[in-house]
């Protein structure tokens, strides 16, 4: 680690004063510079020297304003790796991208030396905890109102308009105690992109007319956040704490709550609303950070001079709200109860929280951290690998994500959630046991240097090596660092342990008792019973709230007087400890794509690039095992859907430790085939490569009824999970008109039902009899390294036949016929409004030229179709569009998520055809100078670079599945 040395030539411009510069990682070439302005604002500098390119002048082209989209909290629940992988492209929960219709990203990759954004985030102490009572959402209506004009830039929609036309974009979220707002631009328009931004908290117009449609957003906002079950659970949790306390609020805001009585024009609501801005919206409760190619002289500057006329309050420093005078919020007798609940989607699940002191100020130590390490361990001797061998359980999950809804200034969130089988649901109070008798283990042997030394190790390694993130994500984070840790900590704060104390690790340790739990249970067998007539006001959650049974505390403590199965972690072996770089020749170092190297090996294919940028000591090698088993009916892929979901089951015993020691393992099925992808510190990838294949050749002797049939079961609810939510469906439903042999998850479902363990057997014997290999390996690898371990992969697997020429046939995509064709498809979960809309227009077979100009429409229409059909007629929160390739047919489609209790599908449908209309007049009207304005800006999108080995990777990746083999790709769409 390396601590950021002073600056001898800091500008003397103002009465800033300086602060402690951050402790980074030795990887980390980036410089940091912290000071805090005179009007008590703290900010944090970056440059980074590794950003290239032309130096451009700071001088840029238009005006103002920003878009808002809060998160929504969607969880991925059980199944969440079956969902079909071709809808990543519009679904950010998928698991895996797979490219078969990818949409336009925001961020186009590398093509050769290029620019990295520019990007600035700033973070107010301030979220909605501070909510007045009688006003509920308030903070998070303001976060939307900020960004809608201010007094220099008033024009509503002129920031996000400016910000997408230099390839940028912007965001922000309410937390509960912090509210963020982050953009990236294009380097040579960061100054003016900077000076828009500012004046949004300087002096935001707050307009009435912006006022009423944006509580239309914020409505639409609640309405699509309704069917999701951890919002629900949230909420739920929330109305457990004691009344009086913030975290019994009700956060999200909707329209019944943003409208005062008495109130019909909204005049009382915009005067709240100011004061709530003036109250709490001032620099002293703001951190900024820049960060951007320029020097840190030039960002000084620029700081002081721009963000030094946001208002601050008149005491210095201001005082954040102090949430702790107003107590505990969960030391209720409702809390440490037993809730069963209704959720919308089909699972088993079993919830156990403990509501603790807040742990902010032990950042250094992360008691939690070691809990949830133990807790959540899948190795052998694990309370996972016990719950699995009984079939009770397939996943848990423990800890605190550091959220503010589980971690803030009054308390700290303890969970242990278990996605359950059938039998573990029939055996709840068995698996709750289990749980206490875990814990009951780690509390008499106490908390042991030796495994908190090895976290350590870990997480030292992990950031000693670590990897750039994206400037927009890097400066979200960093700003929200500035509220919880020293300047020294700003980076590490988060990423590292320092300091072990056992007695802090014991206290939350003996903290995890039985008499404080909250259990809540998430079960579809409660929908039809007679039982969980309680009603959640907000989410409308069905549930039920009782006194834990004394036969259950019974059961729990006599649990504790046998024999415990579990026992805590063995040392490591898969702990790197060679981290020499391989050094590649100049040729190999010049070439900028992957090479195919030659192979006599039949059906056997090698794409190869050795790291010569990020220099770090990691590889990444993906197989790909190509079979047209799963595109011969929709009953094989399901039945390759399930493969590799248990071969995965199967591997996590032996392979965990090497998850934690920073090592990742990826296994789903892809159009043709498996997915098989590992990386990370290449010392030790070879043992994890061993163990998958070993295991593999293994299938069919490990596999057991019970296993196979707890994972089919969990195979279909997880394709009536999928149908649930609209924007999943319709996706589905699109590629199974346009592909030929895309199985739709209607059809996949029909098959699940009746699949054997002798099914599985014959088709696992099968795929490993005959297929193709395509590998990709990138890193620190040689040449012959690479060709060793993808040989040994192909050969170990006993894979002796190959693909006969002409047994894959070629992928298709109708075309669609002229004219309007609609399909329309009834939601399944009928008591939800949330709908949406997808117009897709076809363009036919791809080139690069036809391609760039697709893409160049659609760059332009990005803006106004958000402006006009979200933030003017307000038919949505989700409105976009998108550039479509199916596999190589091109096209593009505008997407409206919307209620359907607001607007008809067809009201909806009209309006993107009037907004395709106008906008095709106002192409036609556009200047030359306005198109080559939009031309450059894509242009320097797609320069600029991977900021990680995993990006690059991905890219490559996704041109070998996809069958097209253009690593170039980018190159070529520029020239």
């Amino acid at each position: 680690m390396d601590k950021v040395g002073t600056d001898e030539k800091k500008l003397c411009i103002s009465k800033a004063i300086y602060l402690p510069n951050p402790v980074k990682s030795q990887n980390d070439k980036k410089e940091y510079r912290v000071l805090q302005l005179p009007n008590g604002m703290r900010v944090l500098l970056i440059s980074d020297p590794n950003i290239t390119g032309e130096e451009d002048s700071e001088d840029g082209g238009e005006e103002e304003e920003v878009d808002e989209e809060c998160e929504e909290e969607e969880e991925e629940e059980e199944g969440s790796e079956s969902e079909t992988d071709e809808e990543s492209e519009m679904d950010p929960d998928s698991t895996e991208s797979n490219g078969v219709d990818s949409g336009l990203t925001r961020k186009s990759k590398q093509i050769k030396e290029g620019e990295r954004m520019a990007a600035a985030a700033l973070c107010v102490n301030i979220g909605s905890f501070s909510d007045p009572s009688d006003l509920p959402g308030l903070a998070h209506f303001l976060e939307h109102m900020v960004f809608m004009g201010s007094s220099k830039y008033p024009e509503e929609n002129a920031f996000d308009e400016f910000l997408k036309t230099y390839g940028g974009g912007s965001n922000a979220s309410t937390d509960y105690e912090t509210t963020t707002f982050e953009f990236e631009i294009h380097q040579r328009y960061f100054h003016q992109a900077l000076e828009i931004f500012a004046e949004f908290f300087a002096s935001p117009l707050l307009l009435p007319n912006s006022m009423k449609r944006e509580k239309e957003a914020i409505d639409s906002e609640f309405q699509m956040a309704l069917p999701s079950d951890s919002c629900r659970k949230q909420q739920l949790f929330a109305s457990l704490a004691k009344d009086g306390h913030p975290m019994a609020n009700f956060t999200w805001g909707n329209s019944s709550t943003l409208n005062l009585a008495g109130d019909p024009d909204g005049t009382e609501l915009n005067r709240r609303l100011r004061l709530f801005w003036q109250e709490h919206y001032t620099a002293d409760r703001m951190t900024l950070v820049l960060q951007s190619k320029h020097e840190l002289n030039q960002l000084e500057e620029w700081a002081v001079s721009i963000f030094q006329g946001i208002p601050s309050t008149n005491s210095q420093p201001a005082c954040p709200p102090n949430f702790k005078d107003l107590g505990f919020p969960f030391d209720t007798p409702r809390f440490k109860r037993v809730l069963k609940v209704v959720p919308v989607k089909d699972v088993h699940q079993v919830c156990l929280s403990w509501a603790l002191p807040s742990q902010l100020e032990n950042y250094r130590i992360k008691p939690l951290g070691y809990l949830s390490w133990l807790i959540g361990h899948e190795g052998r001797g694990s309370l996972l690998a016990y719950l699995r061998r009984k079939v009770w359980a397939l996943d848990l999950a423990s800890g605190n994500d550091e959220s503010g809804s589980d971690h803030n200034s009054t308390y700290a969130l303890f969970s242990i959630n278990i996605s359950l089988t059938e039998r573990g649901m029939a055996e709840i109070e068995q698996v709750i046991a289990a749980v206490f008798q875990y814990i009951y283990m780690l509390s008499n042997q106490g908390p042991e240097e030796r495994i908190w030394r090895e976290i350590q190790t870990i997480e030292d390694l992990s950031f000693r090596y670590v990897e750039d993130s994206p400037p927009v994500e890097n400066v979200e984070t960093l700003s929200e660092h500035m509220h919880k840790y020293a300047p020294i900590d700003y980076i590490t704060g988060d990423a590292l342990i320092f300091d072990y104390k056992s007695d802090v690790i014991s206290e939350c340790m003996n903290a995890l008792r039985m008499d404080n739990v909250n259990i809540m249970i998430l079960s579809k067998d409660f929908e039809n019973a007679d039982i969980c007539c309680d009603i959640e006001p907000w989410f409308q959650t069905r549930y039920e709230a009782k006194d834990i049974p004394d036969d259950w505390k019974q059961i729990w403590s006599r649990a504790l007087e046998g024999e415990l199965p579990f026992a805590i972690p063995e040392p490591n072996p898969f702990l790197a400890s060679d981290f020499s770089l391989y050094e590649p020749s100049s040729v190999a170092a010049s070439i900028s794509v992957p090479t195919k190297i030659h192979c006599t090996e039949e059906g056997f294919s090698l794409w190869y690039r050795p790291d010569s940028k990020f220099r770090i000591p990691k590889a990444v090698l993906n197989f790909y095992l190509v079979t047209p088993l799963s595109t011969d009916c929709a009953r094989n892929a399901v039945l390759l859907e399930i493969l590799a979901k248990i071969l995965k089951h199967q591997l996590m015993e032996k392979v965990y430790d090497a998850l934690v020691a920073q090592l990742e393992l990826a296994i789903h099925h892809y159009d043709r085939g498996l997915v098989i992808k590992v990386s990370g510190f290449n010392h030790k990838l070879h043992l994890l490569i061993s163990a998958i294949v070993e295991q593999f050749v293994r299938f069919e002797q490990d596999v057991v009824d019970e296993v196979f049939e707890a994972l089919r079961e969990q195979q279909e609810k997880a394709y009536k999970n999928f149908c649930i939510k609209p924007s999943k469906l319709i996706t589905d439903a699109r590629l199974t008109l346009l592909h030929t042999s895309h199985w739709s998850v209607l059809e996949k479902s029909e098959e699940v039902k009746d699949l054997t363990l002798d099914d599985l057997k014959l088709f696992s014997t099968r795929l490993k009899a005959s297929f193709n290999l395509e590998c990709l390996v990138q890193g620190n690898y040689s040449n012959e390294q690479a060709s060793e371990v993808a040989l040994s992969f192909k050969r170990n697997l006993q894979a002796n036949g190959r693909l006969s020429d002409g047994a894959l046939s070629p992928i298709r995509i109708c075309q669609v016929p002229l004219g309007n064709k609609c399909c329309r498809l009834a939601s399944f979960h009928p008591t939800d409004s949330n709908s949406v809309v997808v117009n897709y227009y076809q363009v036919g077979p791809t080139n690069m030229h036809q391609t760039a100009i697709i893409e160049i429409i659609v760059n332009l229409m990005e803006e106004p179709v958000f402006d006009i059909l979200r933030t003017r007629e307000q038919l949505g929160y989700n409105v976009y569009a998108t550039l479509r390739n199916t596999f190589g047919v091109l096209g593009f489609s505008v997407t409206v998520d919307f209620q359907a209790d607001k607007f008809s599908a067809s009201h909806v449908d009209a309006r993107i055809e009037a907004f395709l209309n106008q906008f095709n007049l106002n192409l036609e009207a556009m200047s030359e100078t306005e198109l080559q304005t939009r031309v450059q800006s894509l242009i320097k999108l797609k320069q600029v670079p991977d900021v990680s080995l995993d990006e690059e990777v991905s890219r490559n990746w996704n041109e070998i599945l996809n069958e097209e083999y253009l690593f170039d790709r980018l190159q070529q769409e520029v020239h």
